[in-house]
Protein backbone atom coordinates (compact mmCIF):
# COMPACT_ATOMS: atom_id res chain seq x y z
CA UNK A 1 0.00 0.00 0.00
CA UNK A 2 2.76 2.41 0.90
CA UNK A 3 4.60 1.86 -1.93
CA UNK A 4 1.44 2.82 -4.41
CA UNK A 5 0.98 6.13 -2.14
CA UNK A 6 4.48 7.10 -3.20
CA UNK A 7 4.53 6.47 -6.70
CA UNK A 8 1.13 7.98 -6.88
CA UNK A 9 2.19 11.04 -5.40
CA UNK A 10 5.05 11.17 -7.36
CA UNK A 11 2.82 11.29 -10.23
CA UNK A 12 2.79 15.53 -11.65
CA UNK A 13 0.43 15.29 -14.46
CA UNK A 14 -3.11 17.18 -13.68
CA UNK A 15 -5.36 14.02 -14.67
CA UNK A 16 -7.82 13.47 -11.97
CA UNK A 17 -8.96 9.84 -11.40
CA UNK A 18 -10.40 7.94 -8.31
CA UNK A 19 -7.13 6.79 -5.89
CA UNK A 20 -5.03 9.80 -7.41
CA UNK A 21 -3.00 10.80 -4.18
CA UNK A 22 -1.78 14.27 -3.55
CA UNK A 23 1.09 15.48 -1.38
CA UNK A 24 -0.89 17.31 0.86
CA UNK A 25 -3.86 19.56 0.78
CA UNK A 26 -2.05 22.78 -0.79
CA UNK A 27 -0.77 20.01 -3.67
CA UNK A 28 -3.93 18.88 -4.35
CA UNK A 29 -5.94 22.08 -4.60
CA UNK A 30 -3.51 23.54 -7.14
CA UNK A 31 -3.39 20.12 -9.39
CA UNK A 32 -6.94 20.59 -9.24
CA UNK A 33 -7.25 24.15 -10.50
CA UNK A 34 -4.39 23.15 -13.07
CA UNK A 35 -6.74 20.34 -14.72
CA UNK A 36 -9.13 23.00 -14.43
CA UNK A 37 -7.37 25.33 -16.25
CA UNK A 38 -5.71 22.85 -19.04
CA UNK A 39 -9.24 21.38 -19.56
CA UNK A 40 -10.71 25.22 -19.45
CA UNK A 41 -13.33 24.75 -17.10
CA UNK A 42 -14.43 26.77 -14.20
CA UNK A 43 -15.24 25.23 -10.73
CA UNK A 44 -16.34 26.10 -7.23
CA UNK A 45 -15.47 24.53 -3.86
CA UNK A 46 -18.41 23.01 -2.42
CA UNK A 47 -17.46 21.63 1.00
CA UNK A 48 -13.58 22.48 2.10
CA UNK A 49 -11.92 21.65 5.92
CA UNK A 50 -9.42 19.93 7.43
CA UNK A 51 -9.55 16.60 6.32
CA UNK A 52 -11.77 17.22 3.01
CA UNK A 53 -12.13 18.89 -0.74
CA UNK A 54 -15.25 18.78 -1.97
CA UNK A 55 -15.28 20.73 -6.03
CA UNK A 56 -17.99 20.98 -8.61
CA UNK A 57 -18.69 22.28 -11.95
CA UNK A 58 -19.90 25.69 -11.78
CA UNK A 59 -23.47 24.70 -13.65
CA UNK A 60 -25.58 23.06 -11.02
CA UNK A 61 -27.17 20.94 -13.79
CA UNK A 62 -23.22 19.66 -14.86
CA UNK A 63 -22.69 16.52 -13.32
CA UNK A 64 -18.35 17.14 -12.84
CA UNK A 65 -17.39 16.34 -9.71
CA UNK A 66 -14.72 15.62 -7.21
CA UNK A 67 -15.00 14.41 -3.70
CA UNK A 68 -11.19 14.31 -2.35
CA UNK A 69 -10.46 13.25 1.61
CA UNK A 70 -7.10 13.18 3.47
CA UNK A 71 -5.83 9.31 4.28
CA UNK A 72 -5.68 7.99 7.47
CA UNK A 73 -2.67 9.32 9.73
CA UNK A 74 -0.90 10.99 7.39
CA UNK A 75 -0.75 14.56 4.76
CA UNK A 76 -1.72 12.33 1.43
CA UNK A 77 -4.68 13.49 -0.05
CA UNK A 78 -6.55 10.90 -2.04
CA UNK A 79 -9.56 11.01 -4.80
CA UNK A 80 -12.36 8.80 -3.31
CA UNK A 81 -14.66 9.68 -6.07
CA UNK A 82 -14.88 11.21 -8.98
CA UNK A 83 -17.84 12.55 -11.78
CA UNK A 84 -15.28 13.78 -14.79
CA UNK A 85 -17.58 14.21 -17.47
CA UNK A 86 -19.27 17.51 -18.06
CA UNK A 87 -22.80 18.22 -19.76
CA UNK A 88 -22.44 21.88 -19.57
CA UNK A 89 -22.10 24.14 -22.75
CA UNK A 90 -18.36 25.71 -23.76
CA UNK A 91 -19.29 29.18 -23.19
CA UNK A 92 -20.70 28.57 -19.63
CA UNK A 93 -17.01 27.38 -19.10
CA UNK A 94 -15.08 30.08 -20.40
CA UNK A 95 -14.17 31.63 -17.19
CA UNK A 96 -11.67 28.96 -16.57
CA UNK A 97 -9.00 31.90 -16.49
CA UNK A 98 -10.11 33.24 -13.19
CA UNK A 99 -8.95 30.22 -11.16
CA UNK A 100 -5.20 31.20 -12.58
CA UNK A 101 -4.14 33.26 -8.94
CA UNK A 102 -0.39 34.37 -8.26
CA UNK A 103 0.15 31.38 -6.15
CA UNK A 104 -1.40 28.91 -8.78
CA UNK A 105 1.21 30.43 -11.38
CA UNK A 106 3.78 30.18 -9.11
CA UNK A 107 3.49 26.71 -8.84
CA UNK A 108 3.20 25.92 -12.62
CA UNK A 109 6.21 28.00 -13.03
CA UNK A 110 8.41 27.11 -10.35
CA UNK A 111 10.09 24.40 -11.92
CA UNK A 112 11.62 26.99 -14.89
CA UNK A 113 13.37 29.21 -11.58
CA UNK A 114 15.31 26.03 -10.22
CA UNK A 115 19.38 25.37 -10.71
CA UNK A 116 21.47 28.43 -11.40
CA UNK A 117 19.41 29.67 -14.05
CA UNK A 118 17.25 33.17 -13.21
CA UNK A 119 14.10 32.18 -15.48
CA UNK A 120 11.54 33.93 -17.09
CA UNK A 121 11.18 37.28 -16.39
CA UNK A 122 7.22 38.70 -15.85
CA UNK A 123 6.68 38.77 -19.76
CA UNK A 124 8.13 35.48 -20.02
CA UNK A 125 5.48 34.33 -17.53
CA UNK A 126 3.01 35.84 -19.65
CA UNK A 127 3.63 34.33 -22.83
CA UNK A 128 4.59 31.11 -21.36
CA UNK A 129 0.91 30.99 -19.52
CA UNK A 130 -0.52 32.52 -22.85
CA UNK A 131 1.25 29.16 -25.02
CA UNK A 132 0.96 26.58 -22.94
CA UNK A 133 -2.36 27.06 -20.61
CA UNK A 134 -4.15 29.95 -22.56
CA UNK A 135 -4.47 32.39 -19.98
CA UNK A 136 -3.94 35.60 -19.92
CA UNK A 137 -2.81 38.22 -17.44
CA UNK A 138 -1.64 41.66 -16.29
CA UNK A 139 2.05 42.04 -15.93
CA UNK A 140 1.52 42.79 -11.89
CA UNK A 141 0.18 39.60 -11.54
CA UNK A 142 3.23 38.08 -13.96
CA UNK A 143 5.42 39.60 -11.72
CA UNK A 144 3.73 38.70 -8.39
CA UNK A 145 3.66 35.24 -9.47
CA UNK A 146 7.52 35.09 -10.40
CA UNK A 147 8.41 36.09 -7.21
CA UNK A 148 6.61 33.57 -5.23
CA UNK A 149 7.78 31.25 -7.64
CA UNK A 150 11.55 32.23 -6.86
CA UNK A 151 10.65 32.94 -3.25
CA UNK A 152 9.40 28.79 -3.14
CA UNK A 153 12.74 27.65 -4.89
CA UNK A 154 15.58 29.89 -3.38
CA UNK A 155 13.82 31.26 -0.27
CA UNK A 156 13.46 34.78 0.39
CA UNK A 157 16.15 37.43 1.33
CA UNK A 158 15.18 38.05 4.50
CA UNK A 159 15.39 34.23 5.49
CA UNK A 160 19.03 34.48 3.99
CA UNK A 161 19.96 37.13 6.68
CA UNK A 162 18.79 34.31 9.30
CA UNK A 163 22.05 34.82 11.67
CA UNK A 164 20.97 32.83 14.52
CA UNK A 165 20.11 29.48 12.32
CA UNK A 166 23.66 29.77 10.79
CA UNK A 167 25.52 30.14 13.97
CA UNK A 168 23.46 27.28 15.18
CA UNK A 169 24.66 25.40 12.19
CA UNK A 170 28.43 26.54 12.49
CA UNK A 171 28.16 25.17 16.29
CA UNK A 172 26.67 21.88 15.24
CA UNK A 173 29.44 21.50 12.41
CA UNK A 174 31.75 22.74 14.54
CA UNK A 175 32.00 20.67 17.92
CA UNK A 176 33.75 23.13 20.45
CA UNK A 177 32.95 26.36 18.37
CA UNK A 178 31.13 29.00 20.81
CA UNK A 179 29.39 31.76 19.01
CA UNK A 180 26.96 34.55 20.10
CA UNK A 181 25.49 37.53 18.83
Amino acid sequence: MTESVILDVAYEGDDLFVGRVFKNKHDCKVKIVVHAINRRFSYKNERSNYDLVVVRCVPDACPWRAYVARMEDSEYFQVRTATLVHSCPVDVRSQFHHQATTSVISEIMRSRYAGSGRGPNPIGVIRAMLQEHSVNMSYWKAWRARELAIESVKGSDADSYSLPAYLHLLKAANSGTVASI
